[in-house]
């Protein structure tokens, strides 16, 4: 048995709640995912959202359990209910793409935006994503930019592409070529390959002295 392993198997065989919980991550991290199921099981039990949102993680991928998204969804919802922002996120996910559960673009909103308010990357780019193309919200490029700029921020690689690409189109913001030059660089650095092809055109266009097409 590993150092991280040792250091929470007898509290958490004590029923110490968060012991279990990290126990499951430390056994999770050893693809021991049977074993760690089971301690995230005893710590949703007691209440423990982030195990409620593990376990979830689990369903979907079929790991150390039999592959069910409507079961990854109720644990997801459970976990989102009590504020889990990650679990928050993934649940206005699965509305969005009607993954396990009827898709809701209203209700995908609803949760990446108290995902969002709660510092949630992911879940503020995807909401600038919904104001853009006005899924379950009127669209709303200021509002777009917005969330983007707080991803963007965060080192999301997907809000970097996409704010760069505001700058370079000039939409819900003045055309600026160095800010869409600096946002796409550093989404590229992630392997972000829309960004990749978005900083290729912009170096063009500036070689070129050409406007875009």
């Amino acid at each position: 048995m590993n150092e991280a392993l040792q250091k929470y198997q007898e509290a958490a065989s004590n029923g110490d709640a968060q012991a279990q919980y990290n126990l499951g991550v430390a056994y999770g991290d050893c693809h021991n995912y049977e074993e760690a199921m089971k301690w995230w099981w005893l710590a949703a039990d007691q209440g423990v959202a982030a195990a409620k949102h593990n376990i979830a993680v689990n369903y979907y991928h079929g790991l150390g359990v039999d592959k069910n998204h409507e079961e990854a969804v109720k644990w997801w919802k459970m976990a989102a209910e009590e504020g889990d922002a990650d679990a928050q996120q993934m649940l206005a996910f699965m509305y969005a793409l009607g993954d396990g559960i009827e898709q809701d673009n209203n209700e995908a909103v609803k949760w990446w935006r108290i995902s969002a308010d709660q510092g949630n990357a992911h879940a503020r780019y995807f909401l600038g994503l919904c104001y853009k193309e006005g899924r379950g919200v009127n669209q709303d490029n200021q509002e777009a930019l917005k969330w983007w700029q707080l991803a963007a921020m965060q080192d999301d690689a997907d809000a970097q592409n996409a704010l760069g690409w505001m700058y370079m189109h000039g939409i819900g913001v003045e055309y600026d070529a160095q800010k869409a030059l600096k946002w796409l660089s550093l989404a590229a650095k992630q392997g972000q390959e829309h960004a990749k092809g978005n900083l290729a055109k912009l170096n063009e266009m500036l070689l070129n002295n050409t406007p875009l097409q």
